[in-house]
């Protein structure tokens, strides 16, 4: 899975498909009462091209207001259960055809972000 970003504040997640399903099964997995957060270790050696940088680590933190950023080189997801429900279920790990990819923005999710929210390009390469 790779992560790449940009100062403009455009973010892409690749990964094959099932890496995308296993990113789906531990975001389910914060579903449980006793669990708050989610560290996700990416590729290290990712050539960030066509954007400026390449991320080090995906984290997800249980919170009561929902937010996507870029820190220290980690994609920060923070927010309710629902909104990871939401999020796990946009991931395109069950399609049928490669490559694929969906938004996850304000555009499509309003009830889940605010506007102005950086947008993520979720892809499935393989």
């Amino acid at each position: 899975m790779k992560i790449k970003y940009s100062d403009n504040g455009e973010i892409s997640l690749e990964g094959s498909r099932s890496e995308l399903e296993h990113l789906h099964n531990d975001i389910i997995g914060i579903q449980g009462a006793d669990k708050h957060e989610l560290i996700v270790n990416i590729e290290k050696s990712c050539d960030p091209a066509p954007y400026d940088y390449a991320a080090i680590k995906i984290v997800f933190n249980v919170s009561t207001e929902n937010s996507i950023q870029i820190e220290d080189a980690s994609l920060k997801l923070k927010g309710t259960r629902e909104f990871f429900n939401n999020f796990a279920l946009n991931l395109p790990f069950d399609i049928d055809e490669v490559p694929y990819h969906v938004h996850y923005d304000y555009i499509s999710f309003p009830e889940f972000l605010k506007e102005g929210t950086p947008e993520i390009v979720i892809e499935a390469t393989s």
